[in-house]
């Protein structure tokens, strides 16, 4: 049963996964093309990938998992692709390495966030980007500790704001809505007091991973394309858009917060 629903879950995932590569792409075109890019926490080096046809001067993707990056080579093999092994406190490069760096979904997992980022603003040069993503904690996780496997710590859009902003001279925040409200529905529930077998049972990774893929089946909207600065974004999002964070639109919470930081020159 687990590894039929992780498997669909992959599936499931794979929106917000296309969503957070648009999302970098754009931002990496809007950049230009030559630039040199790592992606911290590349998992099977799908995003890695996708950054070829940007045409950067390097590209590197890391991660902490051995087989993670050994998958990632062999798919992307011949490709003009590097593939390392390491901690994302501890970056193995020297400062000012890159132009820009990716970290989706790697922030939320590690016990020392701050030395993270340190240590990503170590590598970056003058005037590079780092592109964030994560779980916006307000909707996955409020009110309580982190109940999710492996998320160490979970953030706020207003929480990673201040802390981007200690290092980097300006950080935009961009958010992706999904359609499905049953991840809040269920947020709600398992930060509730009461009643307690059934949160017990939502707290279970599998029974949410399940729900939610069942959630997207029979709620799942079209993927929108966005753009960036073309006009003006001020309406609740399907799954797949994006919107400016703070949105006019009150209703708007982000499922995943996007931050783009800017090192200053």
């Amino acid at each position: 049963m687990e590894s039929v629903v992780n498997r669909y879950w992959l599936w499931v995932d794979m929106q917000l996964i296309t969503s957070r590569t648009l999302f970098a792409s754009r931002i990496v075109e809007r950049y230009g093309t030559g630039n040199s890019i790592l992606d911290v926490g590349c998992a099977f080096g799908y995003i890695t990938g996708r950054m070829i046809s940007m045409k950067p001067s390097l590209l590197v993707g890391g991660d902490i998992d051995s087989n993670s990056i050994k998958y990632a080579h062999r798919q992307l093999k011949g490709q003009g692709v590097h593939f390392v092994i390491f901690d994302a406190q501890n970056i193995p490069f020297t400062n000012c390495a890159f132009d820009i760096i990716i970290a989706f979904e790697i922030i939320e997992h590690l016990p020392d966030h701050v030395k993270f980022i340190e240590e990503c603003y170590r590598v970056l040069k003058k005037g590079g980007l780092l592109i964030c993503s994560t779980p916006n904690r307000e909707l996955f996780s409020p009110g309580t500790k982190p109940w999710y496997p492996g998320h160490v710590h979970e953030f706020t859009p207003e929480e990673l704001k201040v802390i981007l902003d200690k290092y980097f001279e300006r950080t935009e925040l961009w958010g992706i809505c999904k359609k499905s409200p049953v991840p809040q529905m269920i947020g709600k529930v398992i930060n509730s007091p009461k009643p307690f077998l059934l949160r017990a049972i939502l707290r279970n990774a599998v029974v949410y991973r399940l729900l939610v893929i069942l959630s997207n089946i029979f709620l799942r909207g079209s993927l929108k394309r966005f753009r960036i600065g073309a006009r003006p974004i001020d309406t609740c999002a399907l799954d797949g858009e994006y919107l400016p964070y703070p949105s006019s639109n009150r209703k708007f919470s982000p499922y995943d917060i996007l931050s783009v930081s800017y090192k200053g020159m």
